[in-house]
């Protein structure tokens, strides 16, 4: 009795997911996703503020800055409200905005100096020139 064997071969092809996905002409809006800061707020230092931000969705999926987006603050100098503005990049598509504080410097950590400590008494008022220094910034 003659068996006849049949042989069935298979052939995969492996493309991988990330070459698909760049093929891909519809982008991923960025309408899902938040601006997260590092900080609750920040104290004014006379510079611009640029907070750390992680942008990411409600799955924690976090973008990468100068991959999928490019990040702009504006109004970040002066205490009162800062603002990001994130634009989508690559598969990333749309825009997204959110504000941060900027909060009043504490002077607990400001030195204060006077051009001179004492006086002999001459019968004259005195007075000393004051500087005060905060974050190297003369107030």
């Amino acid at each position: 009795m003659n068996k006849k064997f049949i042989i069935i071969m298979s052939i995969f092809l492996c493309i991988p997911i990330n070459s698909v996905a760049a093929k891909s002409s519809k982008k991923i809006s960025l309408q899902g996703f938040r601006i997260v800061y590092d900080e609750t707020s920040y104290p004014y230092t006379s510079e611009k503020i640029i907070p750390g931000i992680t942008v990411e969705n409600d799955d924690l999926d976090e973008l990468e800055e100068g991959i999928d987006y490019t990040v702009q603050f504006t109004n970040n100098t002066n205490v009162g409200k800062g603002k990001a503005t994130v634009k989508g990049k690559g598969n990333y598509s749309g825009t997204i905005s959110s504000y941060f504080s900027i909060t009043r410097a504490s002077i607990k950590k400001a030195t204060v100096a006077l051009s001179k400590t004492s006086y002999i008494y001459s019968k004259k008022v005195n007075k000393p020139s004051i500087s005060v220094i905060l974050n190297k910034q003369s107030l």
